[in-house]
């Protein structure tokens, strides 16, 4: 399931709640002003950028693996 997130502090909740449940890989769809951020963000909750996609409307499509916090 993908998970369509509108900004930081959704992104922020969602990975958190993905951690504590320890989901290894989570698909996500962001906008282009939270890409920037998200590598960052992603890595205070354990997961890593493995891959991306471009999408219609300024939307990005990221998966990113657990791998633990930095």
């Amino acid at each position: 399931m993908v998970e369509v997130l509108s900004n930081e502090g959704e992104l922020k909740g969602f990975l958190q709640k993905m951690e504590d449940s320890g989901v290894k890989r989570v698909e996500i769809v962001i906008s282009e002003e939270t890409l920037e951020k998200s590598p960052a963000i992603a890595g205070k909750y354990g997961y890593a950028v493995v891959d991306g996609e471009d999408l219609p409307g300024g939307l990005y499509k990221l998966t990113l693996e657990l791998r633990g916090r930095l």
